[in-house]
């Protein structure tokens, strides 16, 4: 495999696990928009803007980075994109919030990251 053909596949890897991550967030904020409707409240004071932008830019991290494990999981096989490895990183993506927030927890002390 060439230089730029692993670059390329880093790449698809961090491009794909963004879109998972999008996927993520478009699913939080349609559970924010129904919090907000269930409680009778507008969307405006269910958001808090700065978290949001905070959390857009962490995704996008968790996003890229996810993806590139994700690929690196598929290196030194024949690297074939298809439609199952591009399901595959987009899955990658949506999870790794959830894998990386394990892993924290683990690390942190208990009470730390309570919800």
């Amino acid at each position: 495999m060439s230089v730029w053909s692993a670059v390329g596949y880093l790449v698809l890897g961090g491009v794909l696990g963004v879109a998972g991550q999008t996927i993520r967030l478009v699913v939080g904020v349609k559970k924010k928009h129904d919090e907000a409707i269930r409680t009778g409240k507008p969307l405006k004071e269910v958001f808090d803007m700065h978290q949001v932008w905070l959390g857009l830019i962490i995704s996008v991290v968790v996003g890229i980075v996810a993806g590139i494990l994700g690929i690196l999981t598929f290196w030194g096989r024949d690297l074939e994109i298809s439609r199952q490895l591009i399901i595959t990183l987009l899955g990658v993506g949506y999870a790794g919030t959830d894998f990386i927030e394990g892993l924290v927890r683990k690390a942190l002390p208990r009470g730390v990251m309570a919800k």
